[in-house]
């Protein structure tokens, strides 16, 4: 690479650091002196590139750039250093406001998981208080639906339903449960 006169990107203002600078194509790092890029192979001789905003600086750029005075560059320079703290600012305050929306999502989703344990522990409350044996109960929930598998030792009944039909479908498990228990153990 050529060793221009600046000292900072003439599109952003972010000061140049000639010994990271990195390919335009591939934005890999260039050797020094580098006439091509030794990751992608495009031609970089007399090619500069700015790794803070990504612009190619040519000759014209930096020709423009060397007729700025001393007080040009620095306004050009503290412009770049007050975007870059606003976009710090934007970035944080992005960050902050992830965190307490993931927050509320896990209140929430704890919230919900205690409603649904609080209903899955009443589901099987009512099935035991009207069977007169023991079986295993596995229940889970959906946003919709309600799913419970009884088992014992000789046999296993599922059943799958919409929460409002809960009643109608419930009475009509507990009857089915408790007449395979009768059956199996004849």
């Amino acid at each position: 690479m050529i060793d221009f006169d600046i000292d900072f990107c003439p599109h952003c203002g972010t000061e140049i650091n000639y010994a990271a600078n990195s390919c335009p194509e591939c934005e890999g790092i260039l050797p020094e002196d580098a006439s091509f890029c030794p990751y992608c192979g495009v031609e970089v001789e007399d090619v500069l590139y700015c790794d803070e905003c990504h612009e190619v600086i040519n000759a014209e750029d930096i020709e423009k750039y060397n007729q700025l005075s001393d007080k040009e560059r620095a306004t050009l320079h503290e412009e770049y250093l007050r975007k870059k703290a606003e976009q710090e600012a934007e970035h944080e305050t992005l960050v902050k406001q992830l965190n307490e929306e993931r927050k509320k999502n896990d209140a929430e989703a704890a919230i919900n998981k205690a409603k649904d344990d609080a209903e899955i522990n009443e589901l099987a409350d009512y099935i035991k208080s009207q069977i007169p044996f023991d079986c295993k109960l596995k229940i889970s929930l959906s946003f919709t639906s309600v799913e419970i598998e009884a088992k014992n030792m000789g046999y296993s009944i599922y059943v799958r339903f919409y929460k409002e039909e809960r009643e109608r479908v419930l009475a009509n498990f507990i009857k089915a449960l408790i007449t395979i228990h009768e059956v199996s153990y004849k």
